[in-house]
C-alpha cells in the first residue's frame, strides 16, 4: 500500500502451510516506512499455529461448528517502539469456532 498523501509506504506478506488437515502454521511479515516523519519506520514479524480440535459436524449432527485454538509470537522492530519503552515481543492466542450454514438460500458462514 503506497499512502503518498501521508508519506508512507507499508508493505506485508505472509504464508500459512496445513499439515493432516489439522494443523496449520503461518508467518508474516509487514514494513511501515514513515521516514518522511523522522526514523519511523516499522518491521513486524509473526509466526502462528492454530490446531482444529473439534471438526465441523461432529458427533453425526449438522449443526456443532469446527472449533479450533491457535497462538501468534509477535515481534516489532522498531526505534520508535524502543524510544517510547514499549514491549517490542508479544503473544497472543485465540479460540474460534466457524459454521457453514447450508439452510439458506445462499450458504452463510
Amino acid at each position: 500500500m503506497n499512502l503518498n498523501d501521508a508519506g508512507i509506504n507499508w508493505w506485508a506478506g505472509s504464508a500459512a502451510l496445513t499439515f493432516v488437515d489439522r494443523v496449520e502454521v503461518s508467518t508474516g511479515y509487514g514494513f511501515v516506512n514513515a521516514h518522511k516523519y523522522g526514523d519511523k519506520s516499522i518491521e513486524t514479524h509473526n509466526v502462528g499455529a492454530k490446531l482444529r480440535i473439534l471438526d465441523e459436524n461432529a458427533f453425526e449432527t449438522s449443526w456443532v461448528p469446527a472449533i479450533a485454538v491457535g497462538g501468534v509470537y509477535k515481534h516489532t522492530d522498531s526505534k520508535t517502539v524502543d524510544a517510547l519503552g514499549l514491549d517490542k515481543y508479544g503473544f497472543d492466542a485465540y479460540v474460534v469456532a466457524s459454521k457453514l450454514v447450508t439452510q439458506t438460500p445462499v450458504p452463510v458462514l
